[in-house]
């Protein structure tokens, strides 16, 4: 009995591995799907099927008052959270700041660097000194408060969020920001947000 069970678990088994090889492009190909924002130079941004909510927070801006993320409401926002201890933050500062000089006086997405340092803004005004930073405002927020809100679990994390202030993509990790992939593909999100969120009023008779 033993044997016949052997017998015939051996017959199939030519057939199991020719099934394995010819499913291994397919699979293959799924994974490069799944981790192409992460194998190239300039890792894009995952965008999502739906937009996501995000729950309040606050955070101050260079002169000391209270922003959130609804005073930017009914506009696309890049929200680049970093702190000045992250190698990968330090790295991608300064594409973040030539981004936000490419888009120019009226960008589109907005850009809101939040640093999440237990520092002063002093600090981080001779940080951007240091590293270059002409074009970017200062943010500043309490680490706790924005990665709990964000669902983040490490630095640097960049999300895009819609109109209605709403996340629609997500880096994880840091990306060169000026790159014409990462600049075509942010156009890209925010037209395709534009069109669906685009009202569609009847013909007058």
């Amino acid at each position: 009995m033993s044997e016949r069970i052997r017998t015939g678990s051996s017959k199939w088994l030519p057939i199991a591995v020719l099934f394995g090889i010819a499913l291994f492009p397919v699979v293959i190909l799924q994974m490069r799907e799944t981790l192409e924002p992460f194998l190239s130079e300039a890792p894009l941004l995952r965008a999502h099927k739906t937009p996501i909510p995000l729950q309040p927070f606050t955070f101050l801006d260079s002169s000391g008052r209270q922003r959130s993320l609804s005073d930017f409401k009914g506009q696309h926002v890049l929200v680049n959270v970093w702190a000045t201890w992250c190698p990968p933050c330090r790295k991608e500062m300064p594409a973040l700041d030539r981004l936000q000089a490419k888009l120019g006086a009226t960008p589109e997405p907005q850009i809101i660097a939040i640093s999440v340092d237990a520092v002063s803004f002093d600090q981080l005004r001779a940080f951007y000194t240091v590293y270059e930073i002409r074009n970017l405002a200062l943010y500043n927020g309490y680490e706790s408060d924005v990665l709990a809100a964000m669902g983040i679990g490490g630095l640097p994390t960049t999300l895009l969020i819609d109109h209605d202030g709403n996340e629609m993509a997500r880096l994880i990790g840091p990306t060169v920001w000026d790159a014409p992939e990462i600049v075509n593909q942010l156009s890209a999100l925010a037209s395709t947000d534009a069109r669906r969120t685009e009202v569609q009023y009847p013909k007058k008779w």
